[in-house]
């Protein structure tokens, strides 16, 4: 692809929002509660270290998954020819199923010596109108990837060659150093796998009947002091507020639906994946803790190394769910119950993991 010399320029701080797309996901799905210092610069290794790709697809003419890796594809030479080095392609989905695939992925970015990260959003309107939406900033090494306030460019467009000619023409601006040369001609993705040094058993735990099961508590997203100033963090409050509204309506049900159903010793626990803290959860009682994974059902069922049973294979939906499933505190092992009980809600999933916890016992 040849950049043109003729672009259209937006301003940073007032990003207009491309007609039709008000109302869709936003950033969310990407950022969560990360508020950002949005400008024209790049971080300064941008061309001469590694980097990796977060690509989401909103397509409001289906519930299905749709082909992220086509728009990869499309990105990956665009990227190239800037002398940007994106060595691992993710669907963001995949990257924030749950606490466990986050901590996972995170590790893999750090072992791999990624510096730098770019989120690329592809909303797809009823009518079929696109709309792209770019974000590069520095990999802190950390789960929450990048850190409240720090630097980041951004810029939207409607279609992937008019954002990229944007980009190249203010990277020239800034102008950081080149020093990467050997660029893979193709993408490099990585698909949801089974969790690392799993024990995954397709059964329950028969000493849930004896112990306590800690469930997590939502905790909300907090919206930090001071956040910079700018359009795209404007609309990004607004959703990081509404998905507040909607978890605390979730767990009010969660909650209504454990005490009328669940057989069994339960407690609201925090949780967050860490050794210490499931350590003070055993410590205050629970033996075991409920967890959750939100993604499509093929996603799961390779998260979870799901075995179908029988001859008859059902066909694997890429429509996004909920699955429960139980780790043992002290062991590990991860129990996932012996039928597949998604659901397109949490409460339902809760409700179908609970009646087939019951007929397994």
């Amino acid at each position: 692809m040849k950049f043109s010399r003729f672009v259209i320029t937006a301003c940073i701080f007032m990003l207009p929002v491309l007609k039709g797309f008000a109302q869709d996901e936003g950033l969310f799905p990407l950022l969560h509660d990360r508020f950002l210092n949005y400008g024209s610069e790049f971080p300064k290794d941008i061309r001469s270290s590694r980097s990796a790709v977060l690509v989401q697809v909103e397509d409001k003419r289906t519930e299905q998954r749709s082909d992220w890796k086509k728009t990869a594809s499309e990105l990956h030479p665009l990227l190239r020819e800037l002398f940007i080095d994106p060595v691992a392609y993710f669907y963001a989905d995949d990257f924030f199923a749950g606490v466990r695939p986050l901590f996972e992925r995170a590790y893999m970015l750090r072992n791999r010596r990624i510096s730098n990260l770019l989120f690329l959003k592809q909303t797809v309107g009823g009518g079929g109108e696109k709309r792209y939406q770019l974000i590069v900033s520095s990999f802190n090494g950390k789960r929450s990837l990048v850190s409240q306030g720090q630097g980041a460019y951004y810029f939207e467009a409607s279609d992937l060659p008019a954002l990229m000619e944007q980009v190249n023409l203010d990277l020239n601006k800034t102008n950081p150093s080149i020093g990467n040369h050997l660029i893979l001609d193709r993408p490099e993705y990585f698909d949801p796998q089974v969790y690392a040094k799993a024990q995954i058993f397709q059964s329950y735990n028969q000493n849930l009947k004896s112990g306590q099961l800690g469930v997590p508590e939502f905790k909300a997203w907090e919206l930090p002091d001071n956040i910079p100033a700018n359009t795209v963090n404007s609309e990004l409050k607004n959703q990081v507020e509404r998905e507040n509204q909607r978890r605390i309506q979730e767990q009010n049900q969660l909650d209504t639906l454990l005490a009328q159903e669940y057989p069994f010793a339960y407690a609201w626990v925090a949780y967050d994946q860490f050794r210490k803290t499931e350590e003070k959860i055993r410590k205050k009682g629970s033996s075991f803790v409920l967890l959750c994974l939100h993604d499509s059902e093929a996603s799961i069922k390779s998260f979870l190394n799901w075995k179908e049973k029988g001859e008859a294979k059902p066909p694997v939906s890429t429509e996004k769910v909920y699955k429960f499933y139980v780790k043992h505190l002290k062991s590990g092992r991860l129990y996932t119950g012996k039928k597949w009980d998604g659901g397109r809600t949490k409460p339902e999933a809760l409700r179908h993991f609970i009646r087939n916890l019951k007929a397994g016992f």
